[in-house]
């Protein structure tokens, strides 16, 4: 019986969807950890898979929400990699050329945007397939070119094509908080030095 009452008599704590409360002094005490539900941010069902909107990609997301719920994306095959490289290789007009890489590279990597800019180095312009890039956009391209190295800004990659000084560079967007792997970034290098060539052949 003492034991039943010394138990009944301890202070009770339950729990609400917003916390901890005791009942001693009916304070809610903060969650040990947040409440918020682990996700990620779904794609842009607006965006054009030929365009990349002219403005820097959105910082990284904290850790808690960009957590990767569905399957790894599956790396395109080498022979998916040859027959972009073949295809621009035939082409006659940067246009035409430009558009197809952009499509091509969205549908193989399942990316929201991809944008490919050339440079002319002597008037200072960046260009793509809907005119000149905001100077926001022309300065990041322009640092890749002449480096030679990727940049990676959040979700988005920029690759250089071709050795420094590259004369163009394209722009690769995911979801927000769903980063570029390894492995597909070694992939996106592998196809820029592949079609290189036939895109400095119609700058």
């Amino acid at each position: 019986m003492t034991a039943s009452r010394s138990k009944s008599s301890l202070p009770s704590i339950g729990r609400s969807p917003l916390g901890v409360v005791s009942s001693v002094s009916g304070k809610r005490l903060p969650p040990p950890f947040p409440t918020r539900a682990l996700h990620s941010v779904p794609p842009d069902d607006n965006a054009r898979p030929d365009t990349i909107r002219d403005e820097l990609p959105e910082a990284p997301e904290p850790v808690w929400r960009v957590a990767r719920t569905g399957p790894m994306p599956v790396l395109p095959a080498m022979h998916d990699l040859t027959a972009i490289v073949r295809m621009l290789a035939g082409e006659t007009s940067l246009h035409a050329a430009v558009v197809k890489l952009q499509r091509e590279a969205c549908r193989l990597l399942q990316l929201t945007d991809a944008l490919c800019v050339w440079l002319d180095y002597a008037h200072g312009t960046a260009t793509s397939v809907t005119g000149r890039v905001s100077s926001q956009i022309h300065d990041l391209v322009r640092d890749v070119a002449s480096s030679g190295r990727r940049s990676m800004l959040g979700s988005a990659v920029i690759e250089p094509i071709g050795p420094p000084p590259s004369r163009s560079v394209i722009l690769l967007r995911r979801p927000t908080g769903i980063a570029f792997q390894p492995s597909e970034l070694a992939m996106i290098g592998t196809l820029a030095s592949g079609i290189a060539p036939a895109l400095d052949r119609l700058l």
